[in-house]
């Protein structure tokens, strides 16, 4: 079973797609900021780390290169309903690094996860999962 790590500091948005995760067979970590998540980082041992990238405490993008620097093989997925071209150095934490562009559905997120090796990616998708 995949471990995955959630974070985002839309706490609604947080439940909604941790509980959709948990139903869809995985064991799921959650928190609202950055700063807690590499605590757990720190403390567990995770496969994903699924966060949003624009957060008030630290980006999800600063949150990933610390993450990575922790664990080289996690599998990151960073979640946006912005434009992911405004953070153009994504490259640069690795090669296990995608990018869902909110809003989506649960399912798109599920089949990025049931991927063997994920390779860089950006996915659109509908109305399910909404969030900023």
């Amino acid at each position: 079973m995949k471990r995955i790590l959630v974070v985002d500091d839309n706490k609604n948005f947080l439940f909604s797609l941790s509980l959709g995760l948990k139903r869809n067979g995985y064991a799921v970590e959650s928190c609202t900021n950055a700063f807690r998540a590499l605590e757990l980082l720190d403390g567990q041992s995770f496969d994903v780390l699924l966060t949003d990238l624009k957060m008030a405490d630290m980006n999800g993008l600063e949150l990933a290169r610390r993450a990575n620097n922790c664990d080289e093989h996690l599998h990151i997925i960073l979640m946006t309903a912005y434009d992911i071209n405004d953070y153009k150095d994504t490259g640069r934490i690795g090669s296990k690094i995608q990018h869902l562009s909110k809003p989506f559905e649960l399912s798109m997120l599920v089949s990025m996860l049931s991927w063997g090796d994920p390779v860089y990616s950006q996915h659109t998708g509908a109305s399910t999962v909404n969030g900023k």
